[in-house]
């Protein structure tokens, strides 16, 4: 095991604030709250339509593929798993609840409501409402005139 050397500590320090100081940058150009830099997110990857309400334990992975004005709630998780490296795409018009956790590489189609502590491993279809706990349930189907 090396020890690592003064410059390779300070190189490693003004990586990390340059890194945050990047995030302050995108979040204010977006405007969004400071207190979403509490949370494992990539500014840079999120649509500014985008709302974070109570924005306390989101954890988005690089790789997720947000629509337009989706609404995420607290202690959400999106992302994919070790072994499935697909990205998770999120269409236009979601609602995601408090404490979903989106896991592999799914697809959720446009004007979707997901239930609060739902867990989602499969792809769910347009204009659905889902509310689960292990098996992937739809309550209806709503109709939008074209």
């Amino acid at each position: 095991m090396t020890i690592p050397t003064l410059r390779q500590k300070i190189t490693s320090c003004l990586y990390k604030w340059l890194y945050h100081i990047r995030q302050i940058y995108f979040l204010l150009l977006k405007g969004f709250q400071l207190r979403i830099l509490l949370c494992d997110v990539d500014i840079r990857m999120i649509p500014t339509s985008t709302e974070f309400l109570h924005p306390v334990g989101i954890v988005i992975t690089p790789s997720a593929i947000i629509g337009e004005h989706v609404l995420i709630r607290q202690n959400t998780t999106i992302g994919g798993t070790q072994r499935d490296s697909t990205p998770c795409h999120i269409g236009n018009n979601v609602d995601i609840g408090a404490g979903v956790i989106i896991l592999g590489g799914v697809t959720i189609g446009d004007n979707v409501i997901i239930g609060a502590g739902s867990i989602i491993t499969k792809d769910v279809p347009a204009n659905t409402t889902v509310v689960n706990k292990i098996e992937l349930r739809y309550l209806q189907k709503v109709w939008l005139p074209p």
